[in-house]
């Protein structure tokens, strides 16, 4: 795995990855394995392909590398990184956002909330006042500030360079994507993501910061856009897929045909009596489909 790019330092404070929540000694060392030492790293590389090089689940990885890009923010760090993630603060830009008086009250009922239920594992010694919360969001507006420029010239030269050396498989323009609209695509092209390909590859973090688009959105549609690098899958089955809790190729690689293709017509069946699916899903795929699929997304992984 590459490391970030040196054109582009790090603006904010950086610590050893074993400082986040919840990664340890066990997940730090399948992390430094794949090249990943410091909070940098981890918000400075493709959430999928990390996925790819260490096997660990998407969801942790996206939680890790959002708490990452809450560690550059002063006096926050490791004491107030997962209470912002669990308020539904998840980075930096989103913090530069905030009213002070709000956030506080956001972070003070997720303390409660959080400490009442079981297996809370957060070690916050006392709730920040509004007055520390106004200096977060005025160090994040100051960060986003600096740092927006890089981003940008960044994602731009990466996205150059990953159509210039696509990984294998199948790739579509992100307006493909369940969920990505004209508008969002226009937001993308801005930075010079216009495939599939470029949207998976990028940071996720980075493409939050230079677009401000919601980094759950940003998640799903690069697991949607890992997804979509095998054949016969794509457009049509990889929001069902995503929503079945298999949300890269890498998690699909491990599964077995018969249990995913029953676990699949189960979650076809519920979404469509959801109000609210947007899916396409015109018929449910077969079992012989499901197992190309799992033989693709092996073969590729």
């Amino acid at each position: 795995m590459s490391k970030p790019s040196s054109k582009a330092p790090a603006k904010g404070q950086e610590a050893d990855i074993r400082e986040i929540e919840g990664i340890g000694k066990k997940y730090g060392r399948k992390l430094r394995y794949a090249g990943i030492e410091t909070t940098e790293d981890l918000r400075l590389n493709a959430l999928v392909e990390i996925v790819e090089n260490t096997n660990l689940s998407p969801k942790l990885l996206y939680k890790w590398q959002c708490m990452a890009d809450l560690f550059r923010l002063k006096r926050v760090a490791e004491e107030y990184s997962d209470l912002l993630f669990y308020a539904g603060v998840e980075t930096v830009g989103e913090v530069a956002k905030q009213d002070a008086g709000d956030l506080q009250n956001r972070v003070e009922r997720t303390a409660k909330e959080r400490k009442r239920k079981r297996g809370w594992s957060g070690d916050v010694k006392k709730i920040p006042g509004e007055k520390e919360v106004k200096k977060w969001i005025d160090s994040a507006k100051d960060l986003v500030k600096k740092k927006k420029s890089d981003t940008l010239a960044l994602l731009e030269e990466r996205a150059k360079m990953i159509s210039k050396n696509p990984a294998p498989g199948q790739v579509a323009d992100v307006i493909d994507i369940e969920g990505i609209g004209p508008s969002t695509e226009k937001e993308l092209k801005a930075v010079g993501i216009k495939t599939t390909e470029q949207l998976r590859r990028e940071p996720l973090v980075e493409i939050v910061e230079a677009t401000g688009l919601s980094p759950k959105r940003v998640y799903k549609w690069q697991c949607m856009a890992d997804l979509f690098r095998i054949p016969r899958l794509a457009e049509e089955y990889s929001d069902l897929l995503f929503y079945s809790g298999i949300q890269t190729a890498k998690e699909l690689s491990r599964q077995k045909s018969r249990p995913l293709y029953n676990k699949l017509r189960r979650m076809a069946a519920k979404a469509e009596k959801e109000e609210g699916w947007a899916g396409d899903v015109d018929k449910i795929p077969s079992e012989k489909t499901v197992k190309e699929w799992i033989k693709a997304a092996r073969e590729l992984t």
